[in-house]
């Protein structure tokens, strides 16, 4: 191949053809590939009926015959190389005499002690274009190749660069693997330090809270009936610092892997009310319904609330002006109960439907998004429904989107019976 030759004196083809062998390291006997492509070279041999058979790689310098069949391989000086020639050619060389090419006829192989007649070289062509090498047939006696072998042979030179792309997307899965891992155990260390962080000051919360509703009982005892929407916000707070303790706690299980809380048997009604009780003045404005019918599902209850919250957010950010009601309903369906998050808004538009639980989806103004409880419409990160879907699939059960009959957006939370 003739390219233009840069201020170092070597041509940017050249220069690919050695970064790529740098990036296959084939070169390295110990590479897990060698054995592969041993078999590979026997079989052509074996196949052709060539008694001789060697994958030969080109570095800038020498050639090297990594696997040899019917001979010894080695590495020789790269200005002697055959193949060197004829390695950048189109389609593969296929001589049954070489003494009769120009280009090979004083060459040390032909005529000197190994005699070379016959010769073939079928590149080995990676998926970026780049000829690394060939595999190289020869024999001392001229002969022909029949055309079923040449096309054998011409597969059999692809199947080495598949083998050797393989092993190299499989190293560099493994490596990344490897930073995963090591990223992990990063995330590990921040939780447990996020976990002292959080944890602290929320028990700490927790105890004032316990401590002035017991100087309230002591002032105004319940019986008396005073103050009671004082001691109902006391009492509305320390559950909500109480269920705040096991979220934190349920989040910092899953960069462990241990799978966190376990699933149960849970009343659905209860992990609702907890759910609309900590959303707290994002519903102020909103007329919710909460069904009576209680029910028992199969989940980790605070992963069915942090669902419920977020599908909540999600309908009272959108319906809200609309139409201010929300209703959480049961229903039993075949083998499994629903939750059903139902709103009469805008609903979500056909266009989006597809996409409303990928990550960092967002919708436009007037429809659902998986914005999150706790982001405001024109800031949320995409990631509430897709949060959603996932520890609903966790659970064993589906997330589903449903459309409203009337008009509006109805979520079902599809979780497996006890």
């Amino acid at each position: 191949m003739v390219g233009e030759v840069d201020d170092t004196g070597r041509d940017e083809g050249e220069a690919r053809r050695q970064r790529a062998l740098r990036t296959y390291d084939l070169l390295d006997e110990h590479h897990p590939s060698r054995a592969e492509i041993r078999g590979l070279v026997a079989l052509a041999a074996t196949a052709s009926g060539v008694p001789m058979a060697v994958i030969n790689l080109l570095t800038e310098d020498e050639q090297h015959q990594v696997e040899a069949v019917g001979f010894t391989g080695g590495v020789s000086p790269r200005s002697e190389s055959m193949c060197a020639l004829v390695v950048d050619e189109p389609e593969p060389v296929v001589l049954a005499d070489a003494r009769t090419d120009a280009r090979f006829a004083d060459n040390v192989w032909v005529t000197g002690p190994t005699a070379v007649r016959f010769y073939a070289s079928f590149q080995l062509t990676t998926p970026g274009n780049v000829a690394i090498g060939t595999l190289c047939l020869f024999d001392d006696s001229p002969r022909e190749l029949l055309d079923q072998h040449r096309v054998l042979l011409t597969l059999l030179a692809d199947h080495v660069t598949d083998v050797l792309e393989l092993e190299l997307q499989s190293r560099r899965w493994r490596a990344s693997a490897r930073r995963l891992e090591e990223a992990n155990a990063r995330l590990v260390d921040f939780t447990a330090t996020v976990s002292h962080d959080l944890r602290g000051p929320l028990a700490t919360v927790r105890m004032a809270l316990e401590m002035l509703e017991e100087q309230q009982e002591a002032l105004f005892p319940a019986s008396t009936g005073e103050a009671f929407g004082t001691r109902d916000l006391l009492g509305r707070a320390r559950r909500s610092a109480e269920r705040m303790t096991a979220t934190i706690s349920h989040l910092l299980a899953e960069p462990r892997l241990t799978g966190g809380e376990e699933l149960r048997a849970t009343s659905w009604r209860p992990v609702a009310a907890e759910a609309v009780e900590d959303l707290g003045h994002e519903l102020d404005a909103l007329e919710v319904r909460v069904d009576p019918t209680d029910a028992l599902v199969c989940c980790r209850p605070v992963g069915l609330r942090l669902v419920l919250q977020n599908l909540l957010a999600n309908a009272a950010r959108y319906a809200g002006p609309t139409d201010p009601r929300i209703e959480l309903r049961w229903q039993q369906a075949g083998g499994h109960g629903e939750v059903l998050v139902v709103d009469h808004g805008p609903g979500v538009a056909p266009a989006d439907r597809h996409r409303i639980f990928a990550p960092r989806e967002r919708g436009g103004p007037g429809v659902h998004t998986g914005a999150g409880a706790t982001v405001a419409h024109d800031g949320g990160r995409g990631l509430g429904l897709a949060t959603s879907h996932r520890l609903v699939t966790e659970m064993g059960g589906r997330l589903e989107l449903r459309e409203t009959p009337g008009g509006g957006a109805t979520f079902a939370v599809c979780l497996p019976d006890p």
